[in-house]
């Protein structure tokens, strides 16, 4: 499997949060992120990831790597820049998937973390989507409902989920983001574990 990590570059991450005006969201993602890299790092050590900063093209911060040193590093070099949609940043974010690595087999996963005040997805954007890609959505901030709803449908019908962190409270902020990225890591394992079976299955038939 393949994950490109694709991180949103919109200047409304350069925000103080409500109760700390030393916390910004951008330290909330940059934050978050790491702890996800941890977490992956221990659970699925030998899977490729990328590393992107989104806006109205994707900027790679690091390339496909197994080294999560040179992930974590690369993190810190995220910088604000302007405002993007979602759904231009998601086809961003599928210009930089690797072909090589991803045939029916092998799946590849885009993790896009975005300012929740976001313009909603067409339906069309499901077919931009490869069949071998599923997509999973962090959204920071307090999203209207029915972005939240739109969004759900989208990833779903890619395989994906979705995962709101809100930002008025830097603790609570950090904490949900932590618990978020343990249930898509946990989800991702389970579904790691099935491709494995399947590769190895026609050769203990």
């Amino acid at each position: 499997m393949v994950l490109v990590l694709a991180l949103d570059s919109s200047p409304s991450l350069d925000r103080s949060l409500p109760d700390d005006a030393s916390v910004l969201g951008k330290d909330i993602l940059q934050l978050g992120v790491l702890h996800l890299l941890q977490l992956l790092e221990r659970s699925v050590p030998n899977e490729r990831m990328k590393l992107l900063n989104i806006a109205s093209d994707a900027i790679v911060l690091q390339s496909f790597t197994t080294d999560h040193a040179l992930l974590r590093t690369s993190l810190y070099n995220l910088k604000t820049s302007e405002v993007c949609s979602l759904e231009t940043a998601i086809k961003a974010a599928i210009k930089e998937l690797d072909s090589r690595h991803s045939t029916v087999s092998s799946l590849s996963h885009i993790v896009l973390i975005a300012d929740a005040s976001k313009s909603t997805l067409t339906e069309d954007i499901v077919s931009f989507i490869p069949s071998h890609a599923r997509l999973h959505v962090f959204l920071l901030g307090a999203p209207e409902p029915a972005l939240v709803e739109n969004v759900e449908n989208v990833c779903r019908k890619c395989g994906g989920n979705v995962y709101v962190v809100p930002l008025s409270d830097s603790r609570d902020a950090v904490k949900k983001f932590k618990a978020h990225a343990n249930s898509f890591v946990g989800l991702h394992c389970i579904l790691v574990s099935r491709v494995y079976l399947h590769d190895r299955l026609p050769a203990c038939i």
